[in-house]
């Protein structure tokens, strides 16, 4: 099994319960001895407090392991991810927008090859 619950789903009145997550630490904190991890999944995120910090050291290399692994196998999603994260226009975004002649005097709605119903 490879999770018992999702961590959106998870509430107060699971303290102490233990469960089984999927997915990856989102933040790590380090508060003197004490490790908040923000773990992530699809449905939402759960804060774990860790008060061994090699457990949480582990769990942050476990996922760059994965991560790495991850981006291995899939170079071209792998990039998308990296100039998404940096805020990046694809390289030949320019080349992609219409050009509209300036000389002519035309409706924008006829230049865009769309037609008004009303």
């Amino acid at each position: 099994m490879m999770r018992t619950h999702n961590a959106g789903s998870l509430r107060i009145s699971d303290a102490g319960t233990v469960v089984t997550l999927a997915g990856w630490v989102a933040r790590r904190r380090d508060h003197g001895g004490v490790a908040f991890i923000d773990f992530r999944d699809a449905s939402g995120w759960v804060q774990v407090v860790i008060r061994d910090e090699a457990v949480a050291g582990a769990l942050r290399a476990e996922w760059n392991t994965a991560f790495a692994a991850w981006q291995k196998a899939n170079p071209d999603r792998a990039a998308l991810l990296q100039r998404l994260l940096a805020k990046e226009l694809p390289a030949n975004w320019k080349s992609k927008l219409p050009i509209f002649d300036s000389a002519k005097e035309i409706a924008t709605r006829k230049a865009s090859g769309h037609q008004c119903l009303g």
